[in-house]
């Protein structure tokens, strides 16, 4: 893997420095086992990778990803930045030895950040108060631990999500959505019964979101950006109606939901250029909803323009979070609706997989027998998986999320599930 250089590596060789000091201390023997251990097993750049063809093509190498969301990110959160990165670097080097190329880091989940920001304010999950730094960066740590691991990071932000909370005076005193409406740039926020969000008719809101991209892209050696569902709040349209009204006088013709759909695709769009023009080999990456009418209807999102046009994204991955038998969305049938969807040639295809499903029944997906699937078997993301193989237009999968790989004993199925899937990549199944 040809790893990008970061625009400046101060924080680096610090940690650089931090760790080798740590190494030769007097515990230097057990300062850094992960990587010791990693070094003796031969691990090397073609162990993060699969040398086998995808699809019948040689040299094209199955993506598979692990979202790592702000949550999880939270939980491993240690007081001190060696702390940190050996947590990190333990788990990054399983993800690579078990045969997975790519950890994708919630970056920014809340109009917050897990790095240092010139524009967002640190995020809580980090010390349990917004704008409040841990003492260290984390996306910084994070970049540095992947690529030691040999393994790729995509860093993953909500554009539009601000906050669950509706009372504005919760964020922090230097977060922009709460400065935006002190200084009475209400039109840029959407005020909602589910909390607060940027309003995806702002151009002002579009220009933070962008310079917010360029800020990491300039500052940390990713090798891609990534952004999920997250794009209108509501369907109702009380919440962006007097911003649709100023477009209409002035002389807009296209409907609400036209419009939105044109917002939101203007943002893509714009993330895609800003990406692209700052270094062109990083990878911009979309992971929107599993069902085509959701995300256009609900959402506003016009999945179906961006994957089969360039100029929207480098990559899509659905988030097929359903089973084979569920009876509304069968898995295998909504593979085949992306597969023929995804057109552009610039576009690859991966699929996200629900392996938090896996030991867990599953509501809403119809009758008693589809509820169960997921109870019933331990092998459903290795079939699935499989199935996606078996697609000439799929080249690799993303599991959300993290914490459940690593906490599969938890739960008896998920870890059946897990040793599934394990074998499954290291060609035993």
């Amino acid at each position: 893997m040809n790893h990008r250089k970061p625009a400046f590596k101060f924080f680096s060789v610090l940690l650089s420095f931090v760790l080798l000091c740590s190494l030769f201390s007097s515990c230097g023997d057990d300062a850094s086992p992960a990587k010791q251990d990693l070094t003796e097993t031969g691990t090397t750049e073609e162990s993060g990778t699969t040398a086998l063809p995808v699809n019948g093509v040689v040299g094209r190498t199955e993506f598979r990803a692990v979202w790592l969301s702000y949550s999880e990110i939270g939980d491993l959160i240690a007081p001190d930045a060696s702390g940190f990165y050996q947590t990190l670097f333990d788990r990054f080097s399983s993800l690579a030895q078990w045969g997975f190329t790519t950890v994708i880091f919630h970056a920014r989940a809340f109009g917050d950040a897990f790095y240092a920001s010139e524009y967002f304010p640190w995020s809580s999950y980090l010390t349990g108060t917004q704008g409040v730094s841990p003492g260290y960066d984390p996306l910084e740590i994070a970049v540095q631990a992947a690529h030691d691991a040999n393994l790729d990071i995509h860093a993953w932000i909500n554009p539009y999500r601000v906050s669950y909370q509706t009372d504005i005076q919760s964020l922090s005193a230097s977060n922009p959505a709460r400065l935006m409406a002190e200084n009475g740039k209400t039109e840029n926020l959407l005020l909602t019964e589910s909390g607060i969000y940027y309003n995806p008719a702002s151009l002002e809101v579009q220009e933070l979101v962008l310079n917010g991209i360029r800020e990491i892209i300039a500052r940390y050696a990713v090798d891609g950006i990534h952004i999920d569902d997250y794009f209108y709040p509501t369907d109702t349209g009380s919440a962006d109606m007097s911003s649709f009204l100023s477009y209409v006088q002035s002389g807009g013709s296209l409907t609400l939901e036209n419009w939105r759909r044109a917002n939101v695709s203007a943002l893509v769009s714009g993330m895609y250029a800003a990406v692209h023009a700052q270094d062109e080999d990083l990878r911009f990456g979309i992971s929107p909803g599993g069902v085509f009418d959701t995300n256009y209807n609900t959402y506003y999102a016009d999945v179906e323009t961006w994957i089969a046009s360039g100029g929207y994204c480098d990559y899509i991955i659905p988030q097929i979070y359903f089973g084979f038998e569920n009876n509304s969305y069968p898995y295998e049938m909504l593979l085949q609706e992306w597969s023929t969807a995804c057109t552009a040639s610039t576009v690859d295809l991966y699929i996200g997989l629900a392996l938090y499903k896996t030991g867990v029944r599953d509501t809403y997906a119809g009758s008693e027998q589809a509820q169960n699937e997921w109870l019933n078997h331990s092998d459903i993301i290795a079939r699935q998986i499989q199935a996606l193989r078996g697609d000439e237009n799929c080249s690799g999968f993303a599991l959300f999320s993290f914490g459940d790989l690593f906490s599969a004993e938890e739960n008896e199925i998920r870890q059946a599930e897990v040793q599934h899937l394990l074998q499954l990549l290291d060609g035993e199944e």
